[in-house]
């Protein structure tokens, strides 16, 4: 389990540090206070000698594929003359450090946009190390951008493709200890897809199918079965013998299949969900957050969460009453400099009640 995280020069955070990490964790604060970057930093941290990450958490923000956006807005003020630094604590024992530089190609943007082949753009070097009780493995990589020009249907387009080097080999005991199974949800709204149909798949093949149906009859009392078509998607029945396509049950019930799946297929990993109130009634939030408690609970999986949503807050405060697996940590900017402010279960019930705005 992640214990703390230090983000300095990335996105928008010039520094912070989040102590006090529990199994559910939820990130609240205005728009623009780094909540989504914590997430990214995360993410990048569960798989910190793999470079194509720093990427991909571009590709979840449609980040336009020019230099001057696709590199920059990685480092804080856009200055890439300052280094990305992460440091983790997980187990209370492992300690995870990287450090991220991008390196210039030379080539002005007239350049790129003249391009016919493709052209490197920047590389990103990352170093770092992992230590675990006493034992320290070095490691180092790096990732070149660059810009690919294509012609589909008589348009000339640009894509974005990458040259990795070779992944490293880390020795024991980093080698067991270097990956954490990250699942990373994005603010727009999930959709079923073949990696969860897949998982369903596992769970029949394990006969363990009927724990998930259990668990979103919560949701849906009415859910009699869950299968997979001929097709290869997920279809229910309700009562009868008709089965339906689950796209159709609606957004609080498609979610809550995404995440318990997502979180079965991440044991003993993390699950990360940004605006997690997305096209939620507040009931069927209730609902979730109290399968997400148990679901992470018989996982080992740890759970961080996004939301700007009073009724959110209200939903979790609810079902989370005495539990001391919660942190809800409070995101605000002072000028340039994050500070933060967190909140147990019985704290934020408090606050609550007494219309404190910690949103």
């Amino acid at each position: 389990m992640f214990n703390s995280i230090t983000i300095d020069n990335f996105r928008g955070i010039k520094h912070l540090q989040l102590d006090g990490l529990k199994q559910v964790n939820l990130f609240v604060g205005g728009n623009n206070s780094g909540k989504t970057s914590v997430m990214e930093a995360l993410f990048v941290m569960s798989s910190p000698h793999n470079p194509r990450l720093l990427s991909v958490i571009n590709e979840l923000r449609n980040i336009p594929y020019e230099i001057s956006y696709y590199v920059d807005t990685l480092f804080f003020g856009r200055n890439t003359n300052e280094e990305i630094s992460f440091c983790l604590i997980k187990d209370n024992k492992v300690t995870k450090k990287l450090k991220v530089k991008a390196v210039r190609s030379g080539l002005a943007n007239s350049e790129f946009d003249k391009a016919s082949t493709i052209t490197p753009l920047d590389t990103f070097e990352i170093e770092g190390s992992i230590k675990c009780n006493g034992s320290v493995q070095e490691f180092s990589n790096n990732m070149t951008i660059k810009i690919e020009s294509i012609s589909q249907n008589g348009l000339s387009l640009s894509r974005i493709s990458e040259v990795v080097k070779k992944p490293i080999e880390l020795t024991p005991p980093a080698k067991e200890i270097r990956e954490v199974y990250c699942r990373f949800f994005a603010s727009s709204r999930p959709r079923i897809g073949s990696n969860t149909v897949q998982t369903f798949g596992k769970l029949i093949e394990q006969q363990r199918d009927e724990e998930l149906l259990k668990s979103l009859q919560i949701i849906e009392p009415s859910l009699t079965k869950i299968s997979i078509s001929a097709k290869q998607s997920l279809l229910c029945a309700l009562g009868g013998e008709k089965m339906l396509p689950i796209e159709v049950m609606g957004d609080g019930f498609n979610k809550a299949i995404i995440y318990l799946l997502a979180i079965i297929e991440s044991e003993n990993g993390i699950i990360l969900l940004d605006e997690i109130e997305n096209g939620l009634h507040v009931f069927t939030q209730i609902k979730l957050w109290k399968l997400l408690f148990e679901t992470a609970k018989k996982y080992n999986v740890q759970v961080f969460a996004t939301t700007h949503s009073l009724d959110c807050l209200n939903a979790l405060s609810e079902i989370s009453q005495n539990n001391e697996d919660l942190s809800v940590f409070r995101l605000f900017k002072k000028g340039e400099n994050h500070d933060t402010s967190v909140y147990d279960s019985s704290m934020l019930k408090t606050a609550l009640e007494s219309n404190w705005e910690i949103r």
